[in-house]
């Protein structure tokens, strides 16, 4: 992204792709002063997926790879909750989010033909 070059994405563009948390989830698990790019091609199906195992390691329900890992997958996984407690701070949620893989999802609603109230039935 370079605004010196007319190349811009604003909010509304990554909210059109990624939900809320996962545009959340990109810049939390990037170092501050670190360029990165949001994707969006084939990298989108990627990104969902690395969320949902973030999410996973997070609720304990898939291992990190040492506690290290464990903390700091946890920690991205609260900064990207869009949801704030009252005193202004990002948490988990109080309840685990039900997950279906992106990629299976992409899938389903293509059988449907794009019809989401179909996919769901």
């Amino acid at each position: 992204m370079s605004s010196s070059k007319g190349k811009v994405i604003d909010l509304p563009d990554v909210l059109r792709v990624y939900t809320p948390e996962i545009a959340r989830y990109l810049f939390a698990g990037t170092r501050p002063n670190t360029e990165f790019t949001i994707s969006f091609d084939l990298d989108v199906i990627k990104i969902y997926e690395d969320y949902d195992r973030t999410e996973r390691i997070a609720w304990g329900d898939e291992k990190a790879k040492d506690s290290w890992a464990f903390q700091r997958e946890k920690r991205i996984y609260e900064l990207s909750q869009v949801k704030l407690t009252e005193d202004g701070k990002t948490t988990m949620p109080a309840v685990k989010p039900w997950q279906i893989p992106f990629r299976h999802l992409c899938n389903l609603i293509q059988i449907a033909g794009g019809d989401i109230d179909k996919t769901l039935t």
